[in-house]
């Protein structure tokens, strides 16, 4: 009876024996089958609207001392700063703003329907309450909407509130409505001091002419580097514009 019972324990690990062994098989075949997409360097010129040869000059500079002082910078400003020509300076910058022209585009229309679901989930919690509790039902006379995406703290956008006062002196009334999304805010108040600060009108926010919103979700993200700020987008034109043009 004992050879029995132990020819039964060795059966039974047999068993078991052969199933770790085709699980831990079945998890390798699964691992092996998600493998990541790694793009060629044709794929990634073509990303940024750079040839072959422009992208391997940029490689060939990030190897050198500009990788080092500058890691992280993108590859049509790093051509765009070792360019030889005006020609060549010019170029990458107009190409550069119509990357960040499309880019900050789909972040502001993400950054919408962003809005709108937490207004339809959280409906009692506002982003930022008016100065007026009444509400109204006022709409903008002007179909034009410009986007102000910034921060309030100094230290990361010195400039934002000087061009903000720019823009709202260069803005007449009623010709656009104004959102203002503002990073680094910890509340509501916050928001609402720094834009009495800068001028901005109670009566035209209270009217809907102007917005005051946190730069949460997707704008968070866009307000991350402070010399990328403020950016501005004219949202009807779909033409970028700088506030210190507009005196």
């Amino acid at each position: 009876m004992k050879v029995a019972s132990d020819f039964a324990k060795w059966l039974l690990g047999v068993v078991w024996l052969g199933i770790l062994s085709t699980a831990d098989a079945q998890t390798s075949e699964t691992q092996t089958t998600f493998t990541p997409t790694v793009l060629t360097e044709e794929a990634l010129a073509t990303r940024w609207h750079l040839s072959m040869e422009e992208w391997a000059e940029y490689r060939t500079l990030m190897e050198g001392p500009r990788g080092i002082w500058s890691p992280n910078l993108d590859p049509v400003t790093v051509l765009g700063i070792h360019a030889e020509t005006e020609a060549d300076r010019k170029r990458y910058a107009e190409l550069l703003v119509m990357i960040e022209y499309e880019r900050v585009e789909k972040e502001l229309l993400f950054q919408r329907a962003y809005d709108d679901a937490a207004k339809r989930l959280f409906p009692n919690v506002s982003p930022v309450a008016t100065a007026v509790a009444k509400e109204t039902t006022a709409s903008p006379q002007g179909n034009d909407r410009i986007a102000f995406v910034g921060s309030i703290n100094p230290q990361r956008c010195p400039t934002c509130g000087a061009e903000l006062g720019r823009l709202m002196k260069a803005r007449s009334r009623g010709s656009a409505t104004l959102d203002l999304y503002l990073a680094d805010a910890p509340d509501d108040n916050a928001i609402r001091a720094w834009a009495h600060e800068q001028g901005v009108s109670p009566e035209e926010v209270s009217a809907g002419r102007i917005t005051l919103n946190h730069a949460r979700g997707p704008l968070a993200v866009a307000t991350a580097t402070a010399p990328m700020m403020p950016r501005l987008l004219r949202q009807s034109t779909g033409q970028w514009f700088s506030p210190s043009s507009q005196k």
